[in-house]
């Protein structure tokens, strides 16, 4: 995620891109999977805030990246998930083995 895909005032998120890499260094962005990916998400005033707060306390990386690592430069979708996402899931019990970061985000609420 980058700076210049937030839209604060109308809290919006475009998504029309992916971090598909990097080259000397620098973030190269690729198009989604599919083009139906492609969309602008509604964002709660609550997550525009949060993400107001963490520019305001770390700024931003390379490219305007919002999420980098210790040394600026963007965090992997394998380090998410093996350092943070895999972590978690092993501390709540309820969790099923297997769970995934998508199949929890997206479950309808009971």
């Amino acid at each position: 995620m980058t700076l210049d895909r937030i839209d604060f005032l109308r809290r919006t998120l475009r998504m029309d891109r992916q971090l598909v890499g990097s080259h000397q260094g620098r973030p190269v962005f690729g198009p989604p999977k599919m083009a139906a990916s492609v969309r602008t998400i509604p964002l709660a005033q609550v997550v525009v805030e949060a993400l107001a707060e963490h520019i305001r306390v770390g700024g931003t990386g390379q490219e305007g990246l919002l999420f980098v690592g210790t040394n600026g430069v963007a965090l992997r979708r394998a380090w998410c998930s093996r350092d943070v996402w895999q972590p978690a899931v092993r501390t709540v019990e309820a969790a099923p083995a297997g769970t995934g970061k998508h199949s929890v985000l997206y479950q309808p609420s009971m």
